[in-house]
């Protein structure tokens, strides 16, 4: 008798499973695809990104108080945010744009390396035209929030600074091949 109820309850429970089974589906495969090691890496440029723009929001308001002859320390400079976007020194429209051309970019730039890491793996060589591009990336992006948070005068910032400018850390350096200002 109790292995037939077994049975009844196993049959209701694969029915009930099986009720929105195409919610289920498209929900396992969404779930996959935004935990993938290619969508962290998008959340994660995404959010170097916006420290980017914070860091070059922070470094107009500084401008913005030293054209104005105020007091423009690191401190100052973050809570001049507001006034800077009043007086028109931060224009969202510029900061949208500059924030979705980079996403796309790094969109971009991911695609094609994920395809030339297909040719490479099927050529039976070492797969590394993502993680260089995602290197690149993330290093860029990185050298321009140190060079946003220099014009912000953030003083801590000038030790590792002149780190990168003594070449200890070579590949460090700016798109033009110049070290950062000092």
């Amino acid at each position: 008798m109790e292995f037939k109820h077994l049975i009844e309850s196993l049959g209701n429970n694969l029915h009930t499973l099986m009720e929105l089974w195409p919610l289920k589906l498209v929900s396992t495969i969404f779930l996959t695809v935004v935990s993938s090691n290619h969508a962290i890496a998008l959340y994660v440029f995404s959010t170097m990104v916006f420290i980017d723009l914070l860091s070059k929001i922070i470094a107009l308001s500084h401008q913005r108080r030293l054209d104005k002859g105020e007091p423009s320390d690191f401190y100052h400079s973050i809570t001049g945010i507001a006034q800077a976007a009043k007086d028109q020194y931060i224009q969202s429209s510029i900061m949208k744009h500059q924030f979705s051309s980079k996403i796309i970019l790094y969109m971009f730039l991911t695609l094609t390396a994920v395809c030339v890491d297909y040719f490479l793996m099927k050529a039976g060589y070492k797969q590394l035209s993502v993680f260089t591009i995602w290197g690149y990336l993330a290093l860029t992006e990185f050298c321009s929030i140190l060079e946003n948070l220099q014009d912000a005068q953030a003083e801590y910032i000038y030790d590792l600074l002149k780190l990168i400018n003594k070449n200890k850390f070579p590949f460090l350096k700016d798109s033009k091949n110049k070290s950062f200002k000092e």
